[in-house]
């Protein structure tokens, strides 16, 4: 059976109109729209409108990119390691950490240890539909016992390295048919809320 369904509907206010979209989407196989609650709009009643990303699913999301390691103008071997995360409801942040490792290889041929924290914001990326980690920024490094030209190379190189592995990386990827049912009712995943518990995405108007 061919369905005909409205491509635009922003705006509409006709509970009508939007219900009839709602059933299409349905029929339509976009089941996921209406699968574990959510919260109601006017005029869409029944449609998912929040979903939530675990501090666990997050960590693991990260975790593939660890261990890391680079070599820094043959003087020194940068690792970073066994990376963890914390949420920061406050400024709506997430605090990752990593253990640091050293190599000194040019004058002590020594090991140091220390750590890195850093913090990141959400996006939603429109063309392929995914969640990427955004405005990633070092906050605090450390490594002890490093002299002292070598430690200020690494305290410079070691932020700087996280932000360019760690910034737009994926951490969610919402299924296509989900995705084209919501864009079909005017909206998209964008409003993102750090909790004790996690992420809370909600859905929000696309922009005209």
């Amino acid at each position: 059976m061919k369905i005909t369904i409205p491509l635009d509907c922003r705006g509409a206010a006709d509970p009508a109109r939007r219900s009839l979209l709602l059933r299409a989407l349905a029929c339509a196989g976009s089941a996921p729209l209406f699968a574990l609650g959510g919260c109601a709009s006017a005029g869409a009643q029944g449609l998912q409108r929040e979903w939530n990303l675990s501090q666990t699913e997050l960590l693991n999301a990260v975790a593939p990119r660890f261990p890391l390691t680079r070599r820094v103008g043959e003087i020194f071997d940068l690792h970073l390691l066994r990376p963890r995360l914390k949420l920061r409801p406050a400024d709506n942040k997430l605090v990752f950490g990593c253990d640091v490792g050293v190599d000194e290889t040019l004058f002590t041929r020594r090991t140091f240890d220390g750590n890195l924290t850093f913090a990141t914001g959400l996006r939603y990326e429109a063309s392929d539909g995914t969640v990427r980690l955004d405005g990633v920024r070092g906050e605090t490094f450390s490594i002890a016992g490093l002299p002292g030209r070598i430690a200020e190379a690494v305290e410079r190189v070691g932020p700087r390295v996280v932000e360019e592995v760690l910034q737009d990386h994926e951490v969610h990827r919402f299924d296509d048919r989900l995705r084209e049912g919501i864009k079909l009712l005017g909206m998209q995943p964008g409003d993102f809320r750090v909790t004790d518990a996690g992420v809370r995405m909600r859905l929000v108007p696309i922009p005209l």
